[in-house]
């Protein structure tokens, strides 16, 4: 842009050539600012940028809360003996991380473009409590539900998620969205979240469940006997009651008490051990 301007003769004889040229340099400077634009050059969208990285985890960590959530509201609502609250802090603080971050595909057709989504695969990883770790130990159960049915692999005390797909957009205001195309690795999040805060008193509840069970069996058994070998087995039945006692400590068969300890959950498995032997004996 030209723009023509003039320079009016200056009467002062005072000002040095010096003065004169620095009005000059001043007065172009200001003119030529008028007429350039500057602008930054906008970020390229990649899958390990890291606002993209940031957007794709807090993803991760709202799919898995609304897991829980709605295991909480809804039956058979094994959650609700503890707030809500306890399960967002224990998720919050939960460590997760995505590696190996991939452009699986970008956009509809050809390079990503505005409008389309890119496409992107990832690991996560995602660290396992040691409360965690213990539960697992006594329960395969919740061991397969951790590894959401083989989904997942364990690596020290972490499990894997390999190829984990999702999708990124980039709103008008510059803004990242992420939307998950595979649930995996949430709703592994969200079981260690749950197993955490309440994994104890799942693992009591199923040992108080199945020692209820053989102790039954037992009392089945030893009514059905008849009365002449209940007296001469009366004595051997009480030996055995003391002896399991002593063993394995006294038994707490209530579930509404607090004390969820693996001690005590050691004790009733224990009892539940016994019993299984003391059935087979009076069976024969």
């Amino acid at each position: 842009m030209r723009r023509r301007f003039r320079l009016k003769k200056i009467s002062n004889p005072t000002m040095k050539t010096p003065t004169f040229l620095l009005a000059i340099t001043l007065a172009s400077t200001t003119l030529s600012s008028g007429c350039t634009a500057t602008s930054e050059t906008p970020q390229e969208l990649t899958c390990s940028r890291e606002d993209v990285v940031a957007a794709a985890m807090e993803t991760i960590r709202r799919t898995a809360s609304g897991y829980t959530y709605s295991d909480y509201i809804y039956p058979p609502r094994r959650l609700d003996y503890r707030p809500f609250t306890a399960y967002r802090d224990q998720l919050a603080g939960i460590p997760i991380s995505l590696d190996h971050m991939e452009t699986a595909e970008s956009g509809s057709s050809g390079p990503f473009r505005s409008g389309n989504p890119l496409r992107c695969q990832a690991t996560l990883d995602i660290e396992i409590p040691a409360e965690v770790a213990e539960v697992m130990k006594r329960s395969q159960y919740q061991k397969m539900r951790v590894l959401d049915n083989g989904k997942g692999r364990f690596g020290g005390s972490r499990i894997y998620f390999e190829n984990l797909a999702y999708k990124i957009h980039e709103t008008d205001d510059g803004s990242i969205k992420a939307d998950l195309s595979s649930f995996n690795g949430a709703w592994s999040l969200h079981v260690v979240t749950t197993l955490a805060v309440t994994g104890r008193h799942l693992v009591l509840k199923d040992a108080l469940k199945r020692y209820r069970a053989e102790d039954a069996e037992l009392n089945t058994l030893w009514n059905k006997l008849p009365k002449d070998e209940q007296a001469r087995e009366l004595d051997a039945q009480r030996s055995w009651i003391r002896s399991k006692t002593d063993r394995c400590g006294p038994i707490n068969t209530r579930p509404e008490d607090e004390n969820d300890s693996f001690e005590r959950i050691d004790a009733i498995e224990c009892h539940t051990s016994m019993t299984k032997a003391r059935i087979f004996e009076v069976r024969r």
